[in-house]
């Protein structure tokens, strides 16, 4: 019993971090209407079910709708019947979208061109329900990966904000999970027993995010805060300091 209350104080925990990310960018008001990309990773489920479950809590209402893009490249489609159970769970609809990626183009790379693509079939769908927001499973470490990535490899210093509006306003990208980390994320996978599906991506071992990844890690061997000290800084710029 005693381990149980732990759980539970602990994933409400998690939950008002979520919370707190959300009411601080401002992410979902009332009778908003908001798409999840929805991938069968640990982001995604725990990305449902936190936004689902904090509907419980609340006055207003809002609308949830997941949307799955299978890239038939990668696997047979076997594994959606298993995506639409986990978000029924949920009282929610998962969407699919069927795409066949062509990677002839050898002057991008694959990344490139399936994220491309994914993003584009999510705006659609998003405009075809008449969703305003998507929401992105995009954890703390996500984040702090992209500006070091633009960085290095790019030259500039941006990221993914937690929330982005696009198309002139029409709409919103959503990052609620952004004050979690993916150590947290993982917590409240496990806490909730999610029974998350293998990458089945052939090329998710070759990517730059791999190399930031373990860049950070060194970080972390110089100075244990040293990753909520980055994320930190993305919101306490002194300008006058930079070039």
């Amino acid at each position: 019993m005693i381990q149980n209350n732990r759980k539970r104080k602990y994933l409400s925990r998690l939950r008002r971090e979520i919370g707190r990310a959300i009411n601080e960018y401002s992410m979902l008001g009332k009778d908003d209407s908001v798409l999840v990309g929805f991938s069968g990773g640990k982001d995604s489920m725990v990305l449902v079910d936190a936004i689902t479950e904090r509907r419980v809590h609340l006055p207003i209402h809002y609308s949830v709708h997941a949307a799955y893009v299978h890239v038939t490249n990668f696997s047979d489609g076997s594994e959606i019947q298993e995506y639409r159970d986990f978000c029924q769970s949920c009282n929610v609809q998962l969407h699919v979208k069927e795409l066949t990626l062509d990677f002839s183009d050898t002057g991008k790379a694959p990344c490139f061109i399936c994220s491309w693509h994914r993003r584009k079939a999510l705006f659609q769908m998003a405009q075809t329900l008449g969703c305003g927001k998507i929401a992105f499973g995009h954890h703390r470490d996500d984040i702090l990966e992209t500006f070091m990535m633009n960085m290095v490899y790019h030259g500039n210093m941006s990221t993914m904000p937690p929330r982005l509006e696009i198309f002139n306003g029409e709409i919103d990208i959503i990052r609620p999970l952004a004050y979690l980390s993916e150590k947290e994320v993982i917590w409240y996978k496990n806490l909730k027993n999610f029974q998350v599906t293998e990458n089945n991506c052939p090329y998710k071992d070759q990517s730059r995010r791999k190399e930031v990844k373990e860049l950070l890690r060194q970080f972390d061997k110089l100075y244990k805060n040293a990753r909520s000290n980055i994320f930190r800084s993305l919101s306490h710029r002194h300008d006058e300091y930079l070039l």
